[in-house]
Order: C-alpha cells, then structure tokens, then sequence
C-alpha cells in the first residue's frame, strides 16, 4: 500500500513542534509539503522544511493529496476553507486544529462537507496516561470508574475531551463553572453517561494532577492521594519515559513514541510530560487515521468548544434541542450568527 499523501497548511509552532515531527514518525504517511500565507523555511526537530505560499496549491497539486492538516489562525479558518473549497475535495481528507473554528464562524462548518472525511487533531483525547487508566479499570482492580478530578491539568475545550476520554465517551449532558479565590475556577462537568468530571483551573502543569475515583479506591498521580490509593506514574528508564504505569497497569510505548516524548518539563505528576504525551497522542490519531477508524469526530470537537464557550459567557451549559452544538436548532441560530459577524 502505497503512503498516504499529507500538505500541511500552516507553519507556526504547533507545526514545527509537533506536527511535522509526529508526520514523520508516521508509518503510511509522507509530508507532501507545507504552505502558508508567507513563503520560508521553518526548522522542526534538527530538519528543514521549504515553506510554499497558497498561491501554489493548484487542482493538479491538490488532486495528489490524501489528507490536509490545516492549522492556521482561528479568524483565517473560513477563508482558507473557501481557498480549498475552489478545489474538488471530494476524495480528500482534512485533519483540522482545534477548536475547529470560532464559535461566531461556525455558521461556516458547511464548508467542511465537501472533504471526503473532516476530523480534528485532539491529541489530548489519547494521551498514553489515559490508556493506562482506562486499563486498570477495566481489570476491576478498583471497581467501577465513578469519576475524575484535573486539578491544574486541563485546559478549555482540551479539558472536555480529556474527561470525554477517562469516563467513557460523551455527549455531554450539563456543565457549571463558579470562580474561586484568586482568579481560580472550578468546572464540574457531567456525562450522558452519569459520570462526572471536576476541573480545577488555571492550568498549571507544573503542579497538575489527576484523580481517578473508582467504586473500591482510586489513582492518581497526586503527592496527597489517600494511603490506600493506588499511583499514576511514569515508567522512566534511563531518564526517559517508556511508559506510564496505573496501579499494576502499564501502557507501554514503543520505539517511535519513546522518541516522540522528548524531555519532561518540571512538574510533581504525569503532567510533566505533557508535551510528549500530546506528540503521542497525535501519533495516535494518525494510526486511526491510516486504519480508516479516523481521528477525533468533529462533532465531538465542536461541542467540547461550545460547551467551553458557554461556561465562559454563562457559566453553566445544559444539553437541549435548543443548545446542543450539533443539532439542528442550533445550527441554524449559528449560521444567522455567522452571517451578522460576517458583515
């Protein structure tokens, strides 16, 4: 089977940090090349990359192509969407950043259904940490998952999908935000599924924790967790993370992710590496992407960022006909938006 095809529409950090070096880990895939607004050269991990202008995409260009990422500045997304839209993208997959786009532009997501497949890169949704959770539960060790604590370890609509990820899925049913002393918030969130989430922010990574509360104990990577509570931890060897282990269970990395990893920044839990976990967790979706599976749904990133915006404006989200991101009410009131804003 011949590699996948990638253009890359971007160049900023977000490219050059982690992108182009999880694309290159990438089994099946081959970096077609980068564009953005402004020609140069960009350097990502000790390799140089020619920058093109968007004046080089053509629909012979284009046609080669099996997947764009595109990851540009949020009020830039709806005109470069109608740049591709110009383009047949029928057989074309898109692999957008989040929060996919403003909450004002989103009367704009019909643009998104002329790619073949439109997925998002929430790479905190398979963070390896996670795995090692969602396996210790599933052994029974301590019972049921009942719910999760982020104290400074998750961050807006990142934060809705770490908690959609460690307690089973989404849709999710209501959302409150109150503010605490200092500037602090604390967010408690709950699922379809009746299991709920609290978040403590600001993120902080360098004293994040998390907390996993079972039916018959916990985990957590937490200094402070109970005697009987079991560690979240990282697997180091020789300085470098080869894993992350939750009571007795282990997700193990392979070779390319122990690469990915790269060095810890200061912190007092799993969160310290956080920025190697997201580079994983991007590897991640690329593996689903290449078994047809695909990245994370759109749908699921559009309400993590309108439940986000709702906590911020009101305080408090609760899922309707009327609020729901994806239904069709709300979809209609976003495209009247859109086009007032557009104005």
């Amino acid at each position: 089977m011949s590699a996948k095809q990638i253009l890359l529409i971007g160049s900023g950090e977000r490219v050059r940090k982690a992108a182009l070096p999880v694309f290159e880990a990438a089994e099946g895939f081959e970096i077609e090349g980068v564009v953005s607004r402004t020609p140069k050269t960009i350097e990502s991990w000790g390799r140089e990359y020619e920058v093109r202008g968007m004046q080089s995409l053509t629909a012979q260009r284009i046609s080669g192509i099996d997947l764009v990422y595109m990851v540009v500045k949020k009020p830039a997304v709806p005109s470069v969407l109608k740049q591709l839209a110009r383009f047949d993208c029928s057989k074309l997959d898109i692999l957008i950043e989040t929060p996919v786009m403003l909450v004002r532009h989103l009367g704009h997501r019909s643009l998104l259904d002329g790619f073949r497949n439109a997925w998002v890169s929430e790479d905190c949704e398979p963070l390896p940490c996670l795995d090692a959770v969602k396996s210790l539960f599933q052994s029974g060790e301590i019972g049921e998952l009942q719910s999760a604590h982020f104290d400074r370890s998750a961050y807006a609509y990142h934060g809705m999908a770490m908690i959609k990820s460690a307690l089973g899925g989404g849709p999710i049913r209501s959302a409150r935000q109150r503010k605490l002393p200092g500037g602090a918030r604390a967010r408690t969130v709950t699922l379809a599924n009746g299991r709920r989430a609290t978040v403590n922010d600001p993120r902080d990574y360098s004293v994040g924790t998390l907390t996993f509360q079972g039916s018959r104990g916990s985990v957590s990577d937490a200094p402070d967790r109970p005697a009987d509570g079991l560690p979240l931890e990282a697997i180091l060897e020789n300085g470098a993370c080869h894993g992350f282990r939750a009571g007795a269970a282990r997700r193990e990395l392979n070779e390319s992710e122990i690469q990915l990893m790269g060095e810890p920044s200061h912190g007092i839990g799993v969160t310290a590496w956080m920025d190697g976990m997201k580079r994983v967790g991007f590897l991640k979706l690329m593996e689903r992407v290449r078994s047809g599976a695909g990245a994370y749904p759109l749908s699921c990133a559009i309400e993590d960022s309108v439940v986000d915006y709702y906590l911020e404006k009101a305080g408090r989200y609760l899922a309707t006909p009327f609020t729901r991101p994806n239904a069709a009410l709300p979809r209609f009131a976003f495209s009247l938006l859109t086009k007032i804003t557009d104005r």
